[in-house]
């Protein structure tokens, strides 16, 4: 069986994660550094934001008013 090789440039310049799979494990996933960075402050903050009701109070106002979307993407 031949194994695939990871374009480690694309998946920097794509920040798109490549799945992993192989017969006899588990699934795992490939992406740039960047991106686990930001999956990791997202998380940080969503979490402050679900420990303070007056923060997420906050930003929905501003997310209602168009002026901030917290969900938004690149």
């Amino acid at each position: 069986m031949e194994s695939k090789k990871i374009n480690y440039d694309k998946v920097n310049d794509d920040h798109k994660p490549i799945l992993i799979t192989h017969q006899n494990g588990k699934p795992a996933i490939t992406l740039s550094l960047e991106d686990f960075q930001t999956y990791e402050e997202t998380a940080y903050l969503m979490r402050v934001l679900w420990k303070n009701p007056q923060i997420g109070k906050l930003c929905e106002c501003y997310e209602l008013s168009g002026h901030l979307n917290v969900f938004k993407t690149r």
